[in-house]
């Protein structure tokens, strides 16, 4: 059995209101006309996180066109053989940025790197 696949893109945030005190603005992730997500208020100490909770939404509405670019850049390090030129590539950490375009995809494929 194939793992599920995740709802296709483009993904856009729209503002969804709901009759209950504090849900009179949700940022809400769909495609199309279906809800993905909805980013809600973390609640902390009455303070307003409208701002946080708009770029939760855009980040996450971002997930499947940034899941492709990584996705060309793994098959850009495999047509290269982490030779030269894709093992040059490195994070802070000092790790070739391939295992990091390899973590980052199977985090979003729901599985461990």
């Amino acid at each position: 059995m194939s793992a599920p696949e995740p709802t296709p893109g483009p993904w856009r945030v729209e503002d969804w209101s709901y009759p209950q005190p504090g849900r009179e603005h949700v940022p809400t992730i769909v495609n199309g006309s279906d809800a993905i997500a909805q980013a809600l208020g973390l609640w902390r100490d009455g303070a307003d996180d409208t701002a946080e909770r708009n770029a939760n939404a855009n980040l996450i509405a971002a997930a499947p066109e940034l899941l492709e670019i990584v996705q060309v850049l793994e098959e850009w390090y495999a047509e290269r053989g982490g030779g030269p030129g894709a093992s040059a590539l490195c994070f802070a950490d000092d790790e070739p940025m391939a295992v990091h375009v390899r973590a980052a995809i199977a985090k979003a494929e729901g599985r461990t790197p």
